[in-house]
């Protein structure tokens, strides 16, 4: 049998690959954070920005441009001001600052309350015809009070502190302005973990603002969608194996829907508590499903290795509800340590999977490479969500729900290619089955051959002493001629037709006469030449499959040969302690499938199995497995060339 072809890899560098494809996921995840920071971020977006509270647009701004107000907002500490305080001898700012600057009103100091409120001022030089515009306010914590212009256009809750209620969502207001606009936001917060104004607002003409809040939508919504379809087909297929590994798959979809749909949720809502705690949760649950996958990956990490990590991450889902369970009653304590606990949170996350996939890599117990793909890119996303925390996406996402989006979307790789590799192998066992089928038959037809010439056998030794009897008779008589002629019609009248003898194997010896007389009556030339001995080191139950499947295959192939063209079969079968070889050819008609399939006999257009269930015997041996077709001769050949020695 010819020498399988392909290219093969040195040791070393077969070792190195795993290596080379984390570092690579790495990199890449890397350079696309990078990516991302630079091109779908409001702190980076090419805007003009304010200097001392005012930002100057007299010559107008391109149309179809959004403006991100990130930087020179005026604020004023501990005040609830309204326009009308400015027109009466405006207060002196505290300081100009930039949103995103301060997680809360103590405005970095960590000893300091973050609740609170305070005022932000902008004035907005605009050109002189009165024009729409749109301001899209994101969630500003707690409760606020928006002014343009002196009129209030907005607000949510109740920011005074003898009334305060919170209530937070993202709003988009209509305005109309010509020459100034002055935005005055009025916040106070006294229950969340954030306070104030977190996210740059968003401001520009009515058609390309809202343009941009769809594309954001329409991004989150069809990643949860695609999360959903991914999470229930990996439940139910988790379900229906009785596998644990699809239903943490299915569980991980799901809490990335919890976690990333927020922006959808709050378009439905202005409940923000039970939103926030429902992200917060799900993200603090997703990272501990990715440790239990990433130590079932087969990470070489000891049990009592990974229990601290698992603890940890159980220990903040519980503290995730407590802290939110707690968030009325604006505990500063709890607060602070459950910010400083998620820093740490996603620093041990990303420690974890690192020196899991890396054991993983260097020890080749990478399972599925798809898997560890996601996890990596997950990995790196916290480093650089931790590494670069002055980002707030534009239409995209975070590191963080980008990289978990592409964990789902490896997930459903996975499980796609687990579904086709099970329809494989279903298919393969069914052809084997009928393998082992066939074989039987041919075990059933060459007893019953052996059975018929047994007891005809035995007719002829019961009858033979009657014979005897006459033919002495005949012979004391000195009757020869009459001799001469009984010999002769007892001679006609043994039966014959038993099972032929062609090698000493009884297997391949019961296959090859059942054949022969299957071929026999179809009219099929067979040759056969088998030089096979008793004891081979393949299982009957191999020897049945290879020989029954291409036995079969030749049959069906002679049978559809169009009229006038002979049929014939020829196959050589050698074997020694410690290999086996064969080679069939046979007459075709040629029918292929593109990319040199070959087509199922049994039904037009089906494709057999019965050939990958031999390459499926070769690959459990050092050998190989060739099948061709030869157009110019018209005949298929198939070539096996097996050792004693398994994988």
């Amino acid at each position: 049998a010819p020498a399988r072809q392909g290219l093969t890899m040195k040791p070393g560098m077969k070792k190195a690959l795993p290596l080379i494809f984390s570092a690579a996921v790495l990199l890449l995840t890397a350079l696309s954070c990078l990516w991302l920071y630079r091109h779908d971020n409001k702190y980076t977006h090419a805007s003009p920005q304010a200097r001392q509270g005012i930002l100057l647009l007299e010559e107008g701004f391109p149309r179809g441009t959004v403006l991100f107000l990130v930087d020179g907002w005026a604020y004023y500490s501990g005040q609830l001001l309204s326009p009308r305080d400015f027109s009466e001898g405006a207060p002196l700012p505290d300081e100009y600052l930039f949103i995103g600057q301060y997680g809360g009103f103590d405005r970095g100091d960590r000893t300091a309350s973050p609740h609170g409120c305070a005022t932000y001022r902008l004035r907005i030089r605009l050109p002189e015809e009165e024009r729409q515009y749109m301001l899209e306010l994101p969630e500003i914590f707690s409760a606020y009070r928006l002014y343009i212009n002196g009129r209030e256009l907005a607000g949510m809750g109740q920011p005074e502190r003898e009334r305060y209620k919170p209530a937070t969502g993202n709003r988009a207001v209509t305005f109309e302005a010509g020459g100034t606009a002055e935005i005055v936001i009025a916040v106070s917060d006294y229950s969340h973990i954030y306070s104030g104004m977190v996210y740059p607002p968003a401001f520009g003409e009515p058609d390309t603002v809202s343009g941009l809040l769809s594309a954001r939508l329409v991004f989150r919504s069809l990643l949860c969608a695609a999360a959903g379809i991914i999470g229930l087909l990996s439940a139910v297929i988790g379900l229906l194996s009785r596998r644990r590994l699809p239903v943490w798959y299915g569980l991980v979809c799901l809490l990335f829907i919890g976690y990333a749909g927020y922006p959808i949720w709050r378009s439905f809502a202005y409940t923000s508590e039970p939103l926030y705690a429902l992200e917060n949760l799900s993200f603090c649950g997703l990272l501990l499903l990715i440790l239990l996958i990433a130590r079932a990956m087969g990470g070489g990490w000891k049990r009592n290795w990974s229990i601290p990590f698992l603890a940890f991450g159980g220990f903040m889902v519980l503290f995730t509800a407590v802290v939110h369970a707690a968030l009325p009653h604006g505990d500063l304590r709890l607060l602070a340590a459950y910010s400083a606990l998620i820093s740490l949170y996603q620093w041990a996350v990303a420690v974890f999977l690192t020196v899991t996939s890396l054991r993983a890599v260097s020890g080749g117990a990478v399972g599925d490479w798809s898997l560890l793909c996601g996890t990596l890119a997950l990995d790196a996303a916290l480093v650089m969500d931790r590494l670069l925390p002055l980002h707030e996406p534009i239409v995209s996402g975070w590191f963080v729900e980008l990289a978990a989006a592409l964990l789902v979307l490896c997930v459903g790789l996975a499980i796609g290619v687990d579904v086709a590799a099970q329809y494989r192998q279903h298919a393969v066992l069914t052809e084997r089955l009928h393998s082992t089928e066939q074989l039987v038959r041919v075990q059933q037809t060459y007893r019953d051959a052996l059975n018929r010439q047994s007891e005809e056998a035995q007719g002829i030794r019961h009858d033979l002493r009657h014979h005897f009897s006459v033919m002495r008779g005949m012979l004391e008589g000195g009757q020869y001629d009459a001799l001469r002629s009984y010999l002769a019609q007892y001679g006609q009248s043994i039966p014959s037709g038993g099972p032929g003898r062609y090698c000493e194997h009884p297997v391949i010896n019961a296959i090859a006469d059942y054949y022969a007389r299957l071929a026999k009556n179809h009219g099929i030339a067979l040759s056969l030449r088998l030089d096979v001995t008793a004891d081979l080191f393949l299982a009957d139950t191999e020897l049945g499959c290879i020989l029954s499947n291409l036995l079969e295959n030749a049959v069906e192939a002679c049978l559809r040969l169009p009229a006038g063209q002979e049929p014939w079969i020829s196959l050589g079968v050698k074997s020694d302690p410690s290999s086996f070889s064969l080679v069939m050819e046979n007459s075709a008609a040629g029918e292929r499938q593109p990319g040199n399939r070959n087509l199922s006999a049994k039904k037009k257009g089906r494709v057999g199995y019965g050939l990958r269930s031999v390459r499926a015997i070769a690959d459990r041996y050092h050998g190989d497995a060739d099948f061709s077709y030869q157009e110019t001769r018209g005949m298929f050949i198939s070539t096996l060339l097996l050792t004693a020695t398994q994988y």
